[in-house]
């Protein structure tokens, strides 16, 4: 190592140590090397504007440079600049501030901060460094470094922050090895009294840990359990209608808790709409307990309980697969345009832009071109325009766009309208399906399924489109995509391949976790099916000015179940054994046997809906 380097390295980081100012005594005494060694390289580091000095007490602190330093490595770093977009959509959607770290030591260096959206006064951490041990950005980086990284870590002196800090190899070793297994880390004012954290580990396209980013806040926030606690409340209070009820003389027997039980359509394990933030055995064991609590307290039976939760029960059983027939992309490729010397003025002008794309401020570029697709827009509404050189400037604008797009990629800071504009350059996706029919759940409550390609597995998608159906309808489209962080716009799909005869390759989506429920949604809406109904018309010679002309019924129980492939006769079957097998254990007797046998049998051949 240079001395003289290493030295002023010493100088810079005792000076970043968290006191203000130091003199040069103090920075001697700290660092272990002699005043006048100290004041020359001060003088150095000043001329440089690393180090500034005090008028007034002769005393020295970072300077100017140092930021200017720091503010190059922040631009340049391809961590911060890949997370930017994630990093502010999460603070939406959780409604708390977000951090992007990297590890640097034994510390976590803050590389980007997004304010928690509530409009509070709050304070820049960029820069900010923080011991691995004690937030759960440190625990989520940590977690996934090779071995040999981690025992470095583990080994070293760990002092706690807080009462809460783990500061012993057991302890941490126990919290990496939960973090390894669950995907995150989570932390409960290890590092502040109040505040906690929630952390993910960021790995590199070479699986190798880069850094992390987490969510943090005030811990009465940030780990509240609000789906969970919701669903406890309305337990709770169930059960005391349940037990006050009783007690007044209304022995009931069932409770019916509900559909409460959701299904984690994103994967996030989250509060999130999609999402649930509780396993399937917690939801059990919650509801099973505060019942019986509440019953146990009330001094009353507990009631046998009933949960109306189909959805999640069968959510896995089906997956629709569509097939993709075409595709309406912004920037077709090919000549099929052609270019000459006598071009409309707006045409000569958008080409000029694209050649000198290159040199041109590229956000400005795009403004100018948009600017020219608009008036060509209106040119065209007053026929002052032929449409192929309005598709011409089309073209170009959506080429030019693209460019300013791609000119963004990487870069710490990305415009909002540039995001926006890289969501509306998708291709559309032609689907041989009805989102009406099939999908009527995300058109109708803005439902989100995992819809993936189920095609060319073995190759990475290098499109992002929105699938739009064959309803000929505005609506029958989907533009809202799960994704583990957030909602996406567009999905990303494989370019379309046409063989050598001039025809497209078969290209199919699967869209997943469809279940009963929406599976027969889009035939007979709940398995209801048609309802009754009746043609009245309109006749004055009449006595009640009106006539029924015709009474068209609706769908029965036998109908809409064989439309499902449910035969009758076996059905009755099915039953029939099922009574046999009552009457000979003595659970039925032979008339009451064949009461029910018949009110089944009944009940197949009534109406779908209820009858009063």
């Amino acid at each position: 190592m240079i001395q003289s380097v290493q030295r002023a390295a010493q100088i810079l980081a005792v000076l970043g140590s968290g006191t203000p100012r130091l003199g040069v005594t103090e920075i001697a005494d700290r660092t272990g090397l002699a005043k006048p060694t100290v004041h020359g390289l001060l003088r150095t580091l000043e001329a440089h504007e690393l180090v500034a000095q005090d008028p007034d007490t002769g005393k020295y602190s970072l300077g100017p440079g140092v930021l200017q330093l720091g503010n190059a490595y922040l631009d340049g770093s391809d961590l911060r600049a890949r997370s930017l977009r994630w990093a502010e959509s999460l603070a939406q959607r959780a409604g708390e501030a977000v951090w992007v770290a990297t590890l640097s030591g034994s510390r976590v260096i803050v590389l980007h901060h997004v304010f928690r959206p509530d409009n509070t006064v709050q304070i820049l951490e960029v820069g900010a460094a923080i011991p691995w041990h004690a937030c759960a950005l440190g625990h989520a980086i940590v977690a996934v470094l090779p071995e040999a990284q981690q025992a470095r870590a583990l080994a070293a002196e760990l002092a706690p922050l807080t009462g809460r800090t783990k500061t012993t190899r057991s302890a941490l070793t126990r919290a990496l090895a939960q973090v390894r297994q669950r995907g995150y880390a989570v932390e409960d004012q290890e590092a502040t009294v109040g505040d906690a954290g929630i952390a993910a580990p960021i790995l590199a396209r070479d699986g190798v840990v880069a850094g992390a980013i987490g969510v943090v806040g005030a811990a009465d926030r940030l780990l509240n359990q609000r789906s969970m606690e919701e669903l406890v409340r309305a337990v709770q209070e169930a059960a005391r209608f349940y037990a006050k009820l009783y007690k007044m003389g209304f022995e009931i027997e069932f409770l019916d808790v509900g559909g409460g039980l959701g299904v984690d359509y994103d994967g996030s394990r989250s509060a999130f709409d999609s999402s649930t933030n509780y396993t399937l055995q917690e939801y059990a064991n919650d509801i099973v307990y505060y019942v019986a609590d509440v019953c146990n307290a009330e001094r009353v039976p507990h009631p046998n309980l009933i949960s109306e939760s189909g959805r999640a029960v069968v959510a896995h059983h089906s997956v629709l697969i569509v097939e993709v027939f075409g595709a309406i992309e912004k920037i077709r490729t090919g000549d099929y345009l052609q270019f000459g010397e006598n071009e409309h003025p707006l045409v000569r002008e958008l080409l000029d832009i694209k050649k000198n794309m290159p040199k041109l401020n590229k956000l400005e570029a795009y403004h100018d071109a948009l600017e020219r697709k608009e008036d060509a827009q209106h040119m065209f509404t007053l026929g002052m325009m032929d449409l192929p050189e309005k598709a011409k400037i089309e073209h170009l604008y959506w080429e030019i766009s693209q460019a300013a797009v791609d000119s963004f990629r990487g870069q710490a800071y990305v415009p909002e309208e540039i995001r926006k504009l890289e969501d509306s350059l998708g291709d559309q996706y032609l689907c041989n399906f009805s989102v009406f029919q099939s999908l009527l759940d995300h058109w109708a409550l803005g439902q989100l399924f995992p819809i993936v390609p189920v095609s060319r597995l073995n190759e990475r998608p290098t499109r992002e489109a929105t699938l739009v159906d064959i309803t000929c309808d505005s609506d029958g489209q989907v533009n809202k995509f799960i994704d583990l962080r957030d909602v996406r716009d567009t999905l990303p799909l494989h370019p379309l391949i046409v063989n050598g005869s001039g025809s497209l390759e078969p290209y199919y989506l699967g869209f997943f976790l469809m279940g009963a429920y929406q599976d027969i949604m889009g035939d007979l809406h709940n398995l209801f099916g048609r309802v009754n109904e009746v043609h009245v018309f309109l006749d004055p010679d009449e006595a009640a000015g009106y006539y029924v002309e015709e009474i068209i019924e609706g769908t029965t129980i036998v109908q809409a179940l064989d439309s499902v492939q449910y035969d009758d006769k076996e059905l009755k079957r099915l039953m029939k054994a099922q009574v046999d097998e009552a009457i000979k254990s003595d659970r039925m007797k032979p008339s009451e046997a064949m009461r029910l046998l018949d009110d089944y049998e009944r009940g197949l051949k009534e109406y779908t809906y209820l009858s009063f």
